[in-house]
């Protein structure tokens, strides 16, 4: 049977931070034990989904933060959540779960939680909150019959069991909210209706979001990770890559307001742009012409609806060094999902970044003008 009388509250009351751990990844793991419980569709949901098969509970003990004996270091370590018990056909489980939400995955973490599993034959899962937790992860876990998940598939067993309990509906919106739960995609009626509405800045910003923390973007040079943000301004939600004093900083992402920001929409009929942008004080872009020949240059190779140089006729932003825009409708045409979506944004962005970065031949130029900032 499942655990006795558990108290949601009580539970919380006693989180504190610890080791790899943050307030929030504990407060995340209580309230999903909760609901594994005190309710029996949703622990039969998620350990169908762990096993990969249709079970159905027997007897169930949920146990958070429990303590386990590290077999080389011979002490402590506390793994988030244990569910034990034995299916209906006498099948008996235990799976170790480890979550992760605003930390890092730790290699040398799920290696010791690895060998705890093997030694009490049990199975290991990872629930990790963006792609590059997950894809770090699987690294850790070649070789092994360990799984890894993301909270969107949490979210997806759980949103999908019928007559929900109100707390459950609670929960699932907390997820929600926090970028735990899958994105809808974007689709061309969405972009063309925001340009006459204003409630789709949210999806953009949970897209940016995901954008610079799951994917790689080596791409772009070190110096340019003084500054690393996704910011909403000027008609935009962009991640921005600056230098120290802003000489330059490249800013990558959407742009969704024409207003104040110096360039027009590609095809305002079919929504927002894709936008990717070298920018910097114009006080530090007085005497940048070789940089602009080089971007000239660079300007033959790059693949994109719109590409302006600063002081060309259609930019009119004093800050833009270069600007190039493609409509983001006819980047994601071919994607069917959110995740389909990102990726294509993902590698429409990386490839102008490889044409204006990979040969070092930009930087060079900029080391030699006053856009310098982190060059030796």
């Amino acid at each position: 049977m499942l655990t006795t009388c558990p108290n949601l509250f009580e539970s919380l009351l006693d989180l504190h931070p610890r080791a790899l751990h943050t307030p929030k990844e504990n407060f995340l793991t209580e309230s999903f034990a909760y609901f594994l419980r005190t309710d029996t569709n949703v622990l039969n949901a998620w350990v169908s989904m762990l096993l990969g098969k249709k079970v159905d509970v027997a007897a169930w003990e949920i146990t958070t933060r429990g303590a386990e004996r590290d077999v080389d270091a011979g002490t402590s370590i506390y793994p988030d959540l244990l569910i034990g018990g034995q299916l209906a056909d006498g099948e008996k489980i235990v799976i170790y779960c480890e979550h992760k939400w605003d930390s890092h995955c730790d290699e040398a973490q799920l290696t010791k939680y690895q060998k705890v599993a093997d030694t009490n034959n049990a199975r290991l899962v990872f629930v990790g909150a963006n792609y590059k937790q997950r894809a770090d992860a699987v690294k850790c876990f070649q070789g092994s019959s360990s799984k890894c998940f993301l909270w969107e598939d949490a979210f997806q067993v759980l949103d999908s069991i019928p007559d929900k309990s109100a707390i459950l509906e609670e929960f699932l919106t907390f997820m929600k909210s926090h970028g735990l739960s899958p994105g809808k995609p974007l689709t061309v009626e969405r972009m063309k209706a925001f340009l006459e509405t204003s409630d789709f800045v949210t999806s953009l910003l949970n897209l940016a979001n995901k954008l610079l923390s799951n994917y790689s973007w080596d791409a772009i040079p070190d110096r340019f990770f003084e500054t690393n943000d996704v910011h909403d301004g000027y008609g935009r939600v962009v991640i921005r890559f600056g230098t120290k004093a802003w000489k330059p900083a490249v800013a990558i992402g959407f742009l969704y307001d024409e207003k104040n920001y110096g360039v027009t929409l590609v095809d305002r009929n079919k929504g927002i742009d894709l936008l990717l942008r070298i920018e910097a004080d114009p006080k530090s872009t007085k005497s940048i012409q070789p940089v602009l020949d080089v971007l000239a240059e660079n300007r033959k190779h790059l693949k994109a609806a719109r590409i302006l140089l600063k002081g060309e006729r259609g930019n009119k932003d004093n800050w833009s060094i270069l600007s190039v825009q493609d409509c983001l409708a006819d980047v994601i045409v071919n994607a069917k999902s959110e995740a389909d979506q990102l990726a294509a944004i993902h590698q429409k962005l990386t490839t102008w970044l490889d044409v204006l970065f990979k040969d070092g031949t930009l930087e060079t130029t900029f080391g030699k003008s006053t856009l310098n900032s982190g060059l030796k």
